[in-house]
């Protein structure tokens, strides 16, 4: 196709066809004479940042309908909008998957839904057209995420800055089949049908099923989960009438919080809110839980935050209330969560002993802290309370449970609860070679074409997050040999993937004793009231949570 278009006057060569679907990006130019122009032939092998499933993803978040997506940005649309899409800032180059928190996040931070929603269509259009080279003279668009006008609009932008002369679009995507037939997809029979998955020979390679791994590991001692009432929430005290610490962890996605008494450490106050809205909003809500707990009046000691949003919750915490600005204590989510749960690890080193286990290393433990759309690993300093070495996934989020609610969604699961459950209930899972989390669901949708039960494919799916997580980030820090590992996050809630985390930590770094601690995705708050309690604060300031409920935020918009 791309050579007959070539070959037509109405297309002068060289001429490209860029092709965005859901899962990937396909690029091609060729000469006048159909050979490929500067060897350019691209697609994304390995990672599936600048697909169309990244932002169904965004969409899906903020519950946007993909035909309101040009409604949405009709200021931002053709010649009239040129400047305002000049406008418009381009992110960095990293995984696609973080295009929905960082969408949230700009929205979340004040930045106008249609400025943000504009920046991520933009920057995701750009991760595949800026792979052209120059002194291509026309452009073919092909691929869905180009029925949007504002998308084509961004394309033509960057073309046109780079010298070509045309770029089309074909609303019927006849370009498409060509660069199916060149990818070796289809054949003229298929023509606009979609291509099915060939049939596998054989079983699939398959990892034991998570109630058989439950029982082996737990037998062995080299699995606990430790119940919420090892650390249980008082009942029966009044906030009222206790000097508080509060611990913030406002994320992109989540909002956790932990309010304890600073007399005892008692835990008084503990949950977990939707941070899919603006952040102060969600802060608001946090407030009027603690004032239909407390009244009218709270006695602060000191705030922690952590979280992408701590800043900004500070900023507003110490505009509103002055005489707090000196008792809020931010902190970055590592450190936090290095603090979390440092007594579980070292009764549980000393319950192994106890039970006559030999040879644990109580100089160090590690720690997995897997959330919605980042992971981390880090070995933590036992006899000096502190971080040793931490691995962060900077630019790809394959190692994380992002995709546990697209899944969910894609399998009829009333919530991400329920499909876990269904995950561990399974009778085995598969080995999916999948190097990125947008892939990991097209290898979930070819599955389901193969006649693979859902709660196989779902099994499937955690051991794909944890295999990527492992070969992504463990191998950046040294893991050390027979440790206590801490296993935190919401997603730890759930037993399959600990269970599937525990199994991998026995193959990459030798015996490892698997502990999920009580509100595993509650431990970053738990170490902010370590860290903030061994400040010394003296006093207490008293607050009406109203004054912050009944303030309304005026935003305005910096580019910088």
């Amino acid at each position: 196709e791309a050579r007959h278009l070539a070959a037509t006057r109405a297309h002068p060569a060289p001429l490209a066809i860029v092709e965005i679907s859901a899962s990937g990006y396909l690029l091609i130019a060729v000469n006048e004479d159909g050979g490929l122009y500067k060897d350019t032939l691209v697609v994304n092998p390995r990672c599936g940042a600048g697909s169309g499933v990244n932002l169904d993803r965004v969409l899906q978040k903020l519950a946007i309908a993909r035909e309101d997506v040009d409604k949405i940005l009709a200021d931002y649309l053709g010649e009239a909008g040129a400047a305002r899409r000049a406008r418009v800032n381009v992110r960095a180059d990293r995984c696609g998957v973080f295009s929905a928190s960082a969408t949230i996040s700009d929205k979340n931070q004040g930045i106008p839904l249609p400025f943000a929603l504009a920046v991520t269509i933009k920057s995701e259009v750009l991760k595949a057209c800026k792979k052209l080279p120059r002194g291509i003279r026309t452009v073919w668009l092909a691929g869905g995420i180009f029925r949007w006008k504002y998308a084509r609009d961004c394309a033509r932008d960057h073309f046109s800055a780079n010298g070509v002369e045309h770029t089309g679009y074909s609303g019927r995507n006849h370009p498409l089949h060509g660069l199916m037939l060149l990818a070796g997809n289809t054949t003229d029979t298929q023509r606009g049908k979609e291509p099915l998955p060939p049939r596998r020979k054989g079983r699939l390679p398959a990892y034991p099923g998570f109630r058989e791994l439950e029982r082996r590991y737990t037998s062995d001692n080299l699995f606990l989960r430790l119940p919420d009432d090892q650390e249980p929430v008082a009942q029966g005290r009044s906030i009222s009438r206790e000097p508080l610490y509060l611990a913030l962890d406002a994320g992109s996605s989540m909002a956790k919080v932990v309010v304890s008494s600073a007399r005892d450490g008692a835990a008084l106050f503990v949950k977990a809110y939707t941070n899919a809205g603006d952040t102060i909003e969600t802060i608001k809500a946090i407030f009027r839980d603690l004032e239909r707990t407390a009244g009218s009046s709270l006695l602060v000691r000191h705030i922690g935050l952590t979280g992408s949003a701590r800043y900004q919750v500070q900023k507003v915490l110490s505009s509103i209330y002055p005489s707090l600005a000196d008792r809020i204590t931010p902190l970055v989510e590592n450190y936090a969560h290095a603090r979390g749960s440092l007594d579980f690890a070292r009764a549980h080193v000393k319950h192994l002993r106890s039970l006559g286990i030999t040879g644990i290393n109580e100089d160090f433990c590690t720690l997995v802290d897997i959330g919605g759309e980042d992971t981390k690993i880090s070995t933590i300093a036992l006899k000096k309370d502190e971080l040793f070495d931490n691995a962060m996934n900077v630019k790809c989020s394959a190692g994380t449970g992002s995709l546990m609610d697209t899944l969910a969604a894609l399998f009829g699961a009333e919530s991400v609860a329920q499909a876990c459950a269904l995950a561990k209930d399974a009778p085995r899972g598969h080995v999916i070679n999948a190097t990125c989390a947008v892939f990991l669901m097209e290898n979930a949708r070819r599955l389901q074409l193969e006649g693979i039960p859902d709660d196989e494919i779902l099994a499937s799916a955690n051991w794909a997050i944890v295999e990527n997580m492992a070969r992504t980030l463990w191998n950046q820090i040294d893991i050390p040999e027979n440790t206590v590992a801490l296993l935190h996050g919401q997603t730890m809630l759930s037993d399959a993937l600990p269970l599937a985390v525990t199994h991998k930590l026995q193959e990459h770094a030798g015996r490892t004793w698997c502990l999920v601690p009580p509100h595993p995705g509650h431990r970053a708050c738990f170490g902010l009231i370590s860290t903030i309690a061994a400040m010394g604060t003296r006093g207490e300031e008293r607050i009406d949570p109203r004054v912050f409920i009944e303030r309304d935020f005026a935003r305005k918009l910096v580019v910088c």
